[in-house]
């Protein structure tokens, strides 16, 4: 065979090669892309989830009968991985985690809800929620 049909398969084996790296590249680049995109929506869907039992809590604690109390605990992180600040102010509950916002509108409370041990309770009508 002459070198120059040689170097001629040689080049179009190089060429294949190439083209096959190319074309798996991007398949796992598209595939992590994908990935990410589900982790954030579960963490959207997690945050949801722990702003609507929030809410829930403090909306029972505005309906039931006087003296109602009820502990709950607040973790560091939802999930025991998404950092998160939260704040309730003019009947407003807001949760703030890695570039999402959760807000819901929620019965008047006197206090703040903070990450620990908070006591909500019903006394005189008005739910007071208090940091332990």
């Amino acid at each position: 065979m002459p070198a120059n049909k040689k170097s001629q398969i040689a080049m179009e084996f190089i060429f294949l090669i190439s083209f096959l790296f190319i074309m798996s590249l991007g398949f796992i680049i598209a595939a992590g892309i994908q990935i990410k995109e589900f982790s954030d929506n579960q963490k959207v869907k997690t945050i949801i989830d722990f702003g609507n039992s929030l809410k829930r809590e403090l909306n029972l604690a505005s309906v039931v009968k006087e003296g109602y109390q009820r502990t709950i605990i607040l973790p560091n992180k939802v999930d025991n991985s998404i950092n998160y600040t939260i704040q309730n102010t003019n009947s407003t509950l807001i949760i703030g985690a890695e570039g999402y916002e959760y807000s819901a509108i929620i019965p008047k409370v006197q206090g703040e809800l903070k990450k620990g041990t908070n006591s909500i309770k019903k006394i005189n009508g008005s739910v007071i929620i208090e940091n332990v």
